[in-house]
């Protein structure tokens, strides 16, 4: 996971414009998913925008791979993580603005925390039926 230390160096790296540009990407995946809209696109340029303000150009080139990632958990976990989404991204942007580097990398931990958890449970549900589904086609 790489993410939490994405986020560490924002806290060091980030100018007082990008801070509030990344404040209204916040503001913006929230409105989004509380109105019911596709959230994912904008979820996908909050990611990529924390990566380009961490001021690394190695990390600026693992922008894809973080895209990805997103586009993949986002999908998976569909508005089952909402409420956690919107605390955690809230959470991130607070901990950059503070310049907390250590909280900015535990409130990504938490945000990926909750998408593994969620992941998890959704394969556990998944076990459940197909063995509820085995069962009643053996009687």
């Amino acid at each position: 996971m790489i993410e939490p230390d994405i986020a560490a160096l924002a806290c060091a790296n980030a100018t007082a414009g990008q801070l509030a540009q990344l404040k209204v990407l916040c503001d913006e995946v929230e409105m989004l998913y509380t109105q019911g809209h596709d959230h994912i696109q904008k979820d996908v340029e909050f990611h990529s925008y924390i990566a380009k303000i961490s001021g690394n150009m190695v990390v600026e080139r693992l922008i894809p791979v973080i895209n990805t990632s997103v586009v993949v958990f986002a999908n998976i976990t569909y508005r089952r993580l909402m409420n956690e989404t919107i605390e955690t991204h809230r959470a991130i942007v607070s901990c950059i603005e503070k310049r907390d580097a250590v909280g900015a990398k535990c409130a990504m931990n938490m945000h990926l925390t909750y998408n593994r958890q969620a992941i998890m449970e959704l394969i556990t549900e998944q076990k459940s039926k197909n063995k509820i589904k085995k069962n009643t086609s053996d009687v």
